[in-house]
């Protein structure tokens, strides 16, 4: 769930099976907000909640051909969730039904259909602002809260998190240098530079065939910055003859996007607490953090990591030997520090990585002969898949046996508890009428590996374990090699 989605003045709601609580990721969404300092555990870790408060939005009736009020208590505010989740389990304890692809909020026939975006299931609501933030446009800023790719495009207005108007000695400078720029994204008609100004949805605009200044946020996430600079290269590629860039980016050397900054040349630096830009009086302000002047143009010259380079002659020789040689001194005809071996993962080669999907995989250090068949077996689940299968499924759930490397797959049309009580029962049934010996624990499980999410933590995977006396163990959060076995399972199962 990593973006808002936006149509007209409508959002889009997700709904969780699985989760405990109601959030939101805008503020300005909560009515009569209150302090809240508490953390939420998730399958990716833990997270905090500033403020709690009362979500209310409007749903739309096509039975009645009407609209109703939702009024959902309790919602968290968490900046960091990216989309707006209502809890299944909460709003059926508030009345609310569920069934057959709708949802119900009231007590009479109002069924409100659930849809699915991007693999998402949830419905389309028009959220209510609260009167103290109704002389903001909350639509607009809501667009501009995430990467909005998917967003239906609106004209924005103001944003207080657009940079202010570059000062005149540095913009003269660029001007001088580069040619004059024509078009600016990211900025308001009072704070823009050049002569035309890019007000609407900035995935909208095609970077090609005009003299473009880009000046992005600072206070985005690494997501939307890589998104910002592989939009803006492939759209390059399309006029590149016509085209030039000029992109004003604070300074990250250790974030993800900063590998893409070897299209472009680096033509000024401008440390924090320089005069940069200028108010509406004309007054300098002070930039508050380290700053590039980015550009590019026909003429630019590609960079090449070095590391990358020496790889390619070497004969694709792994970044362990080479390391293993500068160790020992060995003259490479390149500099090659530190900085470069730990981007390695993101530099690595691509004709590498194809062919490492493509060797079989090595025999694990942990030994598991010690175990019976089916005596200890870890489970896990991906999807949802792009279509929905012949029976109307999208999720896969594998059960492998460690001692034997023998799996068995099923396939549910959620991913929630519910199914996945369903789906290990049906494993355990299947494994106790398939043996053919009567010996006492031999196709008995006994122990079960699994992840921390919310499918196979809860009440009824507890009760079953303790019911059939199975130890229940998990790996820890973003730890995938501790369940390496059914984790490597499904990555063959998507590569091949």
């Amino acid at each position: 769930m990593k973006s808002i989605y936006k149509m007209g003045n409508k959002i889009f709601v997700g709904l969780d099976t699985c989760a405990n609580v109601h959030s939101v990721p805008y503020m300005p969404l909560l009515t009569d907000p209150r302090p809240a300092d508490r953390s939420i555990g998730t399958s990716g870790g833990e997270t905090s909640a500033r403020l709690y408060g009362n979500f209310t939005f409007m749903v739309d009736i096509p039975y009645y051909n009407t609209q109703k009020r939702v009024n959902v208590s309790n919602a968290l505010g968490m900046p960091d969730s990216g989309l707006p989740l209502l809890s299944v389990n909460l709003l059926k304890r508030s009345g609310a039904k569920h069934s057959n692809g709708y949802i119900g909020f009231h007590g009479d026939d109002s069924w409100v259909k659930i849809e699915c975006v991007n693999g998402l299931y949830g419905i389309w609501v028009t959220p209510i602002i609260p009167e103290n933030h109704l002389s903001t446009n909350v639509t607009d800023q809501l667009h501009d809260a995430q990467p909005p790719e998917r967003f239906v495009g609106q004209p924005r207005i103001e944003s207080i998190d657009f940079p202010p108007k570059i000062a005149n000695e540095y913009w003269s400078e660029y001007n001088e240098n580069r040619g004059e720029f024509t078009h600016q994204v990211f900025t308001t008609r009072s704070r823009s530079n050049t002569p035309e100004q890019w007000l609407n949805d900035w995935y909208d605009c095609m970077f090609c065939s005009y003299a473009f200044l880009v000046t992005p946020p600072s206070n985005r996430s690494n997501e939307f910055y890589v998104q910002l600079f592989e939009k803006i290269d492939h759209d390059f590629s399309k006029n590149p003859h016509d085209t030039k860039i000029l992109i004003i980016i604070q300074k990250a050397p250790r974030s993800s996007w900063w590998k893409y900054l070897c299209n472009y040349e680096i033509i000024d630096e401008v440390v924090a607490e320089s005069l940069f830009y200028i108010d509406k009086d004309g007054k300098h302000i002070k930039n508050g953090r380290d700053l590039i002047v980015l550009y590019r143009d026909i003429n630019t010259v590609t960079k090449i990591n070095p590391l990358i380079l020496l790889h390619l002659r070497l004969m694709h020789f792994s970044n362990v030997y080479i390391l293993d040689l500068l160790k020992k001194n060995v003259d490479l005809g390149l500099t090659i520090n530190e900085t470069f071996l730990k981007m390695a993962v993101d530099y690595f080669c691509k004709g590498c990585q194809v062919r490492h999907r493509k060797l079989p995989v090595k025999a694990s250090h942990q030994d598991f002969s010690q175990y019976h068949p089916f005596q200890y077996v870890c489970m896990d689940g991906t999807g949802p898949l792009p279509v929905e299968s012949l029976h109307g499924n999208f999720y896969i759930w594998g059960v492998m046996c460690m001692s034997t490397r023998w799996v068995r797959v099923f396939f549910t049309r959620n991913k929630d508890q519910a199914e996945v009580f369903v789906v290990f029962n049906r494993f355990l049934e299947f494994v106790q009428t398939n043996s053919r010996f009567d010996i006492e624990n031999l196709f008995v499980t006994e122990r079960l590996l699994t992840d921390l999410g919310g499918e196979f933590l809860n009440k009824s995977m507890i009760s079953l374990c303790v019911k059939r006396r199975i130890a229940h163990k998990f790996s820890a959060a973003t730890m995938h090699h501790q369940n390496a076995h059914i984790e490597r399972y499904f990555q063959t199962l998507w590569t091949e």
